[in-house]
C-alpha cells in the first residue's frame, strides 16, 4: 500500500511538475482549437493515447520514405501527429477531446514514459460484441490468463516431439493497465471519462493476396488501427481493429494523412460513440 502510495505520488507530482513548466497549452473542442493559460489544466472528456513506436508495422516503407525523402522515424512519427489530429477532430462533435501530441514535445515524451509504464499490450481475440467477455476488467483478464489453455499455441516441444499449433481465430492486440496511477491522474486533473488508446497501427497486405496479386500489383494496401476504449475506472468498454484500404501506388504522405487517415479516424469515432452508448445505457 506504502509503495502504491509512493508511486502515485511521483506520477502526479512528475505531471504537475512540467505542466507548470508549459507556457501555453491547446484545449481542443468543437469550435476549433483554444489557447489556454498555463496556469490553467487542460480539460477532456475523452483521452487519446497514441501507439508506441514499436508498435508500428509498415510494409510498404521504403516506397513511402523515397517518394517524400524522410526516414523511417520521420514518416512514423508524420502517421501518428496525423491520426492523432484526425482522431481528435472528428472526437470533437459531440465532447472534448484531448490527444497529447498537441501538447509540447516534453510533455509528450512525459506522457509516453507514464503510458510505458502504466499500459502493457497483449494479442486477444476480436471482440465479438455479445459477450461478457468484451466488457470484461482487468481483474477478470487476469484471473482468465491464469486458466490453463486448452491447447498451446504457436512452436513447442511436449513429451520429446516438436509440435505446432496455428490459432485460426483473428486477433488484435489489446491493451490493459497494470495500476490505475495514470487514470487517476486524469479523472482527477483533466476530468477524463473516456480514454481511447491506439495499441498497433498496421499498414500491409491485404489478407488472401497472392504472388499473383503482387506481380500484377491487383492489391490495395491495409491500414489497420488496433484499439481500446475504456471508461474512468479502467473497464475495457469496447476494443477492435478499424481498417481502411488505400491503392496500392499512393506514396503521398499528405494524401494518406490527410485522406487516408481521416476516413480510418472517422470509423473510429463512429465507433466509439457506438460503443460508448451502449455502456452508459447498461449503467
Amino acid at each position: 500500500m506504502l509503495l502504491k502510495i509512493i508511486t502515485t505520488t511521483v506520477l502526479i507530482f512528475a505531471f504537475t511538475a512540467l505542466f507548470a513548466q508549459i507556457d501555453d497549452t491547446y484545449d481542443t473542442r468543437k469550435s476549433g482549437e483554444h489557447k489556454v493559460d498555463s496556469a490553467n489544466m487542460l480539460l477532456g472528456e475523452i483521452y487519446i493515447i497514441p501507439f508506441q513506436d514499436e508498435l508500428f508495422n509498415c510494409m510498404f516503407s521504403k516506397e513511402i520514405m523515397r517518394e517524400n525523402n524522410v526516414n523511417f522515424d520521420e514518416m512514423r512519427d508524420i502517421i501518428k501527429a496525423a491520426l492523432m489530429k484526425q482522431l481528435t477532430q472528428h472526437l470533437t462533435d459531440s465532447l472534448t477531446a484531448l490527444s497529447y501530441t498537441k501538447l509540447p514535445e516534453a510533455t509528450k515524451r512525459q506522457n509516453d514514459f507514464a503510458t510505458a509504464n502504466t499500459m502493457t499490450y497483449v494479442y486477444r481475440e476480436l471482440p465479438d460484441g455479445n459477450k461478457e467477455k468484451d466488457q470484461a476488467t482487468l481483474k477478470q483478464k487476469l484471473k482468465k490468463k491464469k486458466k490453463k489453455k486448452e491447447k498451446q499455441e504457436g512452436t513447442y516441444i511436449k513429451d520429446g516431439q516438436i509440435l505446432s499449433e496455428r490459432s485460426t481465430v483473428e486477433k488484435f492486440m489489446d491493451a490493459e493497465f497494470k495500476n490505475n496511477d495514470l487514470l487517476f491522474f486524469l479523472k482527477d486533473v483533466h476530468q477524463t471519462k473516456y480514454v481511447i488508446t491506439i495499441n498497433q497501427l498496421d499498414i500491409e497486405l491485404p489478407p488472401g493476396a497472392t504472388q499473383l496479386h503482387l506481380q500484377h500489383n491487383k492489391f490495395e494496401r491495409l491500414i489497420k488501427a488496433h484499439y481500446t476504449i475504456f471508461d474512468e475506472n479502467g473497464l475495457a468498454v469496447h476494443g477492435g481493429i478499424g481498417t481502411v484500404r488505400f491503392p496500392n501506388n499512393q506514396n503521398n504522405l499528405r494524401i494518406i494523412t490527410e485522406e487516408i487517415l481521416a476516413e480510418l479516424a472517422k470509423g473510429l469515432s463512429d465507433t466509439f460513440y457506438t460503443a460508448v452508448k451502449k455502456h452508459e445505457n447498461k449503467k
